[in-house]
Parts: C-alpha cells; structure tokens; sequence
C-alpha cells in the first residue's frame, strides 16, 4: 500500500516520472519476498520467541531483492544510457517473478496433503497468474498508454480481489494445524542450495553495481555474507543442541533397555515376549523354562497352543480378546501344563508393546501352585478345627480383651442355658454368671481366671 501510494504521487504530481526511478519501486521488489519464504520448509521443533533462522532466510531473500533492484533499475548509467527501455525492462522482471510464483503454488497445490492448504496455494496460483497478466498487459501497453488512463488500471487492481476472494473464502480456522510433512526437495534447497546461491547471486550482482555505487555494492556483498554466517552460526547451534539430545536420548534409552534386559534375565516370574496375535514366542527368561520344563530352543518360534501349555484354550482366547481391547491384562488365573503334563496354576499378566515394528505381547506368569495348595490346607485345618470346637463336649468359650463374649460352643451353651445370639458381646457380671470357691464363696474380680489371663498374658 505505502509502495502503491509514493508511485501513484510520483505519476500524479512529478514531471518526467517515466526517465528517473521511483522511491517507491524497491518495496515492489521486496514485497514479494515474504511469499517466497511460504516455500521454505517449515521448522522440525516449535521455536519459543524469536526463530531466528526465519528472520535471517527473510532478511536474506530482501538484500537480494534490493540488490536486484539496484542492478536492474537504480544504478544510473542505466538511466543515462536506457531510461526509455528500463520501465520496459522491469515490467520484464516483474512477469518472470509472479510467472515463477505461479508455478511453484501450483506445483504445491497438487502435491499438498492439507486440503487447507490446497485451497490456499491453488488461490495464490490465480492471484499471481493474474498478477504476471497484469505485468504482461503493462509491458505491451507500456508506449501507447504511458501516462495516461487504461483498462490495465483496472486489470492491475485484479490480483488484490482475489486475494480478498480468498481471505472471504478462507474457513480453515478450527482447524489445530494445516501443515505438511516436510519435503526432501525443500529440505534440500533451504539447507544446501539457498545458503550458497543467494551470496553468489548478490556477488554477481553487486560487480555490476560497484561500476556506479560501489558503496551499495559493498553493503549488499557484505550484508549477505553476515546473514549467511550467522545462520552457519546458529544452525550449528541448533545441530549441536540436537546432537547432545539425541546423545542423552540414546544414553538413557541404553540404560533403559539394560534395566529391562536385567529386570528381563533375573526376573523369578515366567517372562516371554511373544508375536501378537499370533503368539509365536521371540524371547524366553530362565524362570519360563523351569516352570514349563521347555529349553529357549524349544520355545522360541512355537506358540502356546504347539507347546500344549493351556488347559482351557476358550479362556485363552478370552484373555488375549481382552488384551488386544484394553493393550493390558492384570491377575488373571488360569491352569497349564507343563512339559512332563503336570498340571500348574499360575497368575497371568501382560502388556501390549512395539519390538522392531511388531507388535508383541509381555506376558508375566507368577505359579501359584503350592500356594493354592497351602491356602486349600489351612481352610481344610481351619475347618476341622472349627468342627472340633463346636462338637467336643467340652465348653469352650472366647473373649476380647474387655472380657465380653465372642464365642461360645454348643456345649457351653448347653452347660449355662444361653444363646450364643442373647450373649455375644456381654460380660460374664452382664449374662449374671459369679464365679464361687469350693466353699461357694464369691471370687473377687482381680482374682478371676478370665481377668488374670487377660491382665498377664499367661495360661491360668
């Protein structure tokens, strides 16, 4: 707009306009490059504050493009020998660069993957071809129409209602992110190509420019030169910062897996790694051969099925369903048999996990056999002892530390003429029992049976 405005001035209001450059010409130059910087590759991290690698690749594509307007339009033996055929000759310019634009948003509007995207380049591709029309309407006009009003006035307001068009049209906005992956012909121009050509493209252009402006010549040269260097500087930077992440990153990726190979090894659980689904097994620990009874030989590349290890294969195929639903399985009992037919019961748990690119289970078994068998030999114990206690036809009866009634065989109940329902919880005062001496006197409290094995500890 300012560009438009100081050229719109000088064709209003400065005589000769056409036989001298204009102000205003060099922002028409560098305007076009922060829409070259849409072709560069996006960056591979999220940058917090200044991304100065952008800043630098913008102020880069701007000293070439007023270096080139420089070369092309500014340098005055140019204007003293061809003032009538430099208009002629930027127009020129102007046509193979929104020509060139053209191109490229269309050459990423078919290989996009975003439909944002997409729209936006295919959008851009028409404003640019409109513009390079524009230029070429200018430059075959140029003598007829020079200085005066045309309908390539209005075709030059075109390329701006478009880019109106597509901003109205624009309804991406929800989206969480538009971009792409990065492209390796990208890759390759913004970090080999373009730090190289663009110095060498402003050297060229400034020997020219040094016949007439040395000065200027030596700016652009040495202006490009320092934003090259600082972008070596800082990418080496960001190589390096990289370079020890990544070092940290495989150091503890490297203890990582040398914990979970000891873990692996050492672990006093059945452990195996197995294809999922098809449950061929890629890696046994030691406690799994000495639980099955099968040697790592013989286990590695068979399933469980060819192994003969599951008892019930329907509530293996309901177990592993549910691993593949939920990617993990905790505490499940099953029975299996081992290499010699015994039969075991273990505890199964399992997890989902990534090996090399396949998709593999972790499979955990704790034999809980012989404590199955303990647990089934206490309640066995616990229940001849309970039968015992309710059926000798001694009394037995059981108190809490405050003396009231917890228990009460059948035959205590039988010698008293109570219900064990009517004096749980009470005392012997509270149920109206004393306790009397051989000769019916009364036993103080202190000197109770119940009281005194309570109070010491000790069997009275």
């Amino acid at each position: 707009s300012i560009a438009q405005a100081i050229a719109t001035y000088y064709q209003s209001f400065v005589p000769g306009y056409t036989q001298v450059p204009l102000p205003s010409d060099i922002l028409f130059f560098v305007w076009a490059a922060p829409v070259f910087m849409m072709f560069l590759p996006s960056a591979d991290e999220k940058i917090s504050g200044w991304d100065w690698l952008r800043i630098l690749d913008f102020t880069q594509i701007a000293i070439v493009a007023a270096t080139a307007y420089v070369y092309f339009f500014y340098v005055p033996s140019r204007w003293e020998t061809n003032a009538t055929d430099l208009p002629r000759q930027i127009l020129i310019v102007y046509m193979v660069r929104d020509a060139l634009l053209a191109g490229g948003f269309l050459f990423r509007s078919r290989t996009s993957a975003a439909a944002a995207l997409r729209f936006l380049f295919l959008g851009l591709f028409f404003v640019f071809l409109t513009a390079a029309l524009t230029d070429g309407d200018y430059l075959f006009t140029l003598q007829t129409f020079a200085g005066a009003a045309s309908w390539g006035d209005f075709l030059f307001l075109v390329p701006y209602f478009l880019i109106i068009v597509l901003a109205l049209k624009w309804n991406y906005g929800t989206q969480d992110s538009i971009s792409e992956p990065p492209s390796r012909i990208s890759d390759l121009a913004a970090t080999h190509v373009l730090p190289v050509c663009i110095p060498l493209l402003v050297i060229f252009m400034g020997r020219r420019i040094a016949k007439d402006q040395v000065v200027i010549a030596w700016l652009a040269v040495a202006a490009s030169f320092l934003c090259a260097a600082l972008r070596l500087i800082l990418t080496n930077r960001r190589q390096r910062v990289t370079s020890e992440s990544l070092l940290n990153t495989e150091r503890a990726l490297g203890r990582s897996q040398q914990m979970f190979a000891s873990a692996f090894r050492s672990s006093p659980d059945s452990v195996s790694i197995s294809e999922f689904p098809g449950g061929s097994y890629v890696d046994v620990n030691e406690s799994f051969t000495r639980l099955t009874g099968y040697s790592r030989e013989e286990a590695l590349g068979k399933t469980p099925v060819q192994l003969n290890l599951w008892i019930d294969s329907s509530l293996r195929s309901q177990l592993f369903s549910q691993l593949a639903q939920q990617g993990k399985l905790r505490d499940a009992e099953f029975h299996f048999r081992t290499k010699s037919g015994r039969k075991r019961i273990g505890v199964l748990s399992g997890v989902l996990l990534d090996l090399d690119g396949r998709r593999c289970a972790l499979i955990v078994v704790r034999d809980i056999t012989d404590s199955k068998a303990a647990e089934e030999l206490l309640r066995s114990s616990r229940e001849r002892s309970r039968m015992l206690v309710e059926h000798i036809h001694v009394g037995i009866v059981s108190f809490d530390p405050q003396a009231r009634l917890q228990f009460a065989n059948q035959a205590a109940l039988d010698m008293f003429g109570l219900r064990l329902e009517k004096i749980t919880g009470l005392t012997a005062q509270e149920m109206g029992l004393q306790p009397l001496r051989g000769d019916g006197t009364f036993i103080p409290d202190s000197e109770r049976p119940l009281r005194m094995a309570i109070s010491t500890g000790r069997p009275l």
